[in-house]
């Protein structure tokens, strides 16, 4: 089920979606995680693929519907 698929989105995934959900662009993550734009991107790609989502926004509802994020 779902919980299984989360169990596979890293540390760093997870970290990028909760910085979206207060707000934050791909290119303040990437400064706050002293990341590539490129990079943070990515993280977010992955992580809204992990969770089924079609865009970041569901991908952050998600997470914190599954209490992956507060």
């Amino acid at each position: 089920g779902e919980t299984d698929r989360t169990r596979a989105i890293s540390k760093r995934e997870l970290e990028c979606l909760k910085l979206t959900a207060n707000g934050n662009t791909s290119e303040e993550i990437a400064k706050l995680l002293k990341l590539s734009v490129h990079t943070a991107n990515q993280y977010l790609t992955q992580s809204t693929q992990k969770l089924n989502a079609v865009n970041r926004n569901q991908a952050v509802a998600k997470a914190l519907r599954l209490g992956l994020i507060e």
